[in-house]
């Protein structure tokens, strides 16, 4: 991938996230599945194919590990509430959600720009002692940019059921029919 490629797929992710989540927003279904279909529609430009075996799938499945990991650190900032005379959940992100972005974006790309910059040579060695073909570092660099936004469309999603999950009515202290 080119440095271009990788920043403004970095840089979409991170938008998608600031746009949809800053501020008291309404968690449903069009705020939830818009993310899915930007990453649909932007895995075909960037992705060439999985390497499926050996050291280049592990690597595949570690990044897409930490990008869930990282998407569900940045959804763990948000705070839900149920209205119940909308009957609807909300979910509320501010500057900690945006910095935890910020912080997950820029260390996505300083991997990228040292992999291609500081650390290129001892990357490439490592690659070809361990069989990683470059498809398998653009597949993981994409797998976890997607699992990232994904984690977060997951975590949302989780949490807003949790918040608007019935509860119980409180019992008398002193018992029924008191």
């Amino acid at each position: 991938m080119s440095d271009v490629s990788v920043i403004l797929l970095n840089l979409i992710i991170f938008a998608i996230a600031i746009e949809s989540d800053i501020g008291r927003r309404k968690v449903g279904l069009f705020r939830l599945l818009r993310p899915v279909a930007g990453a649909a529609a932007l895995v075909p430009i960037f992705f060439d194919g999985f390497e499926l075996s050996g050291t280049g799938l592990l690597l595949e499945a570690a990044a897409t590990v930490l990008g869930l990991a990282m998407g569900l650190a940045a959804v763990s900032f948000m705070r839900f509430e149920y209205v119940p005379d909308k009957q609807a959940v909300y979910s509320r992100a501010g500057l900690a959600y945006v910095t935890a972005w910020v912080a997950i974006t820029l260390t996505k790309l300083a991997f990228s720009y040292g992999a291609t910059h500081v650390f290129g040579p001892e990357l490439g060695r490592w690659m070809a002692a361990h069989d990683v073909g470059a498809n398998a570092l653009k597949a993981a660099i994409i797998l976890l940019n997607v699992s990232t936004m994904l984690a977060r469309v997951g975590g949302i999603h989780v949490r807003a059921r949790a918040t608007a999950a019935p509860r119980p009515a409180p019992v008398p202290v002193g018992g029924p029919g008191s």
